[in-house]
Formats: structure tokens, sequence, C-alpha cells
């Protein structure tokens, strides 16, 4: 009886130190892979670092003026070239007067009928251009088109 006991014993030790041996290898190796990973993010936070400063840069309008008037000839905008509020208003097709609104006809009852109805209205992505839509865009298409 005493020998079973301590085979028991020693079988589970045994066990119990594989066990312990193999669980420790693994932690080994995702320590690692956190490391490599931990790495590559504080570089790419470097790298991001290092191209918001140059965009900064590139966008800084001390150098962008210059630039614009070599290239595209533009120029700042003179006091002369701003106006108002109230000067627009003024230089609107009205002179600043009123509308004048005039008095409809009375729409057909085909007209009224039609005008009651309710509109489907498809909105396909073709008609949006080539630029590709973000899913969450296309999904609220699709939920559009579904009613």
């Amino acid at each position: 009886m005493i020998r079973i006991n301590t085979m028991f014993w020693c079988l589970l030790a045994i066990l119990a130190s594989g066990l312990l041996y193999h669980t420790s290898y693994r932690v080994q190796a995702l320590q690692s892979t956190l490391d490599d990973y931990n790495d590559n993010i504080a570089s790419e936070q470097e790298a991001i670092h290092v191209l918001k400063a140059e965009w900064s840069y590139l966008t800084s309008p001390a150098r962008l003026e210059p630039l614009a008037a070599k290239h595209l000839g533009v120029r700042r905008a003179r006091n002369e070239q701003t106006i108002t509020m109230k000067q627009i208003d003024a230089r609107l097709p009205l002179g600043g007067q009123k509308p004048v609104v005039l008095a409809a006809r009375s729409p057909s009852p085909a007209m009224q009928r039609q005008a009651a109805a309710p509109r489907r209205i498809a909105v396909a992505e073709a008609d949006l251009g080539d630029a590709a839509l973000p899913a969450t865009v296309r999904s609220l298409l699709r939920s559009f088109n579904a009613r």
C-alpha cells in the first residue's frame, strides 16, 4: 500500500513539474512576443511624431505663401478685395430690394395626386462617383433603399 501511494505522489510531482516547465516556457515566449510588439509600437509612434512635424513644416503658411506666389501666381488678399455683408446684399441682382412673389396658378388635380403620392428614391453607389464608400455609408444606403 505504501508503494502505491509513493508511486502516485511521485507521478503527480513529475506531472506538476512538467506542467510548470511548459507554462513557464510559454510565458517566456509570450513575453518576448509582447516585447516585440511594444518595440514596434514605440517605433511607429516615433515615426508618427516625425511625420506630424514634417506635415507641420510642409503646411506652414510661411513656406506655402512663396510657393503659391511662384507657381500659382496667388497673392494675399488686399483690404480693397474684402467686403461686408451689407455690401454683398447691395451687389445682389435685386439690389437690396425684397423679391416680388408672383401669384401661381392652382395645380391641376393630376398634379395634386402626384404630389400627394409617396415617392421612392433609390440611391445607388454608382451615383456617388468612383470614390470608395465606407462600410457604414454603404449600410445606410442599403437601409435607405430597402424602405
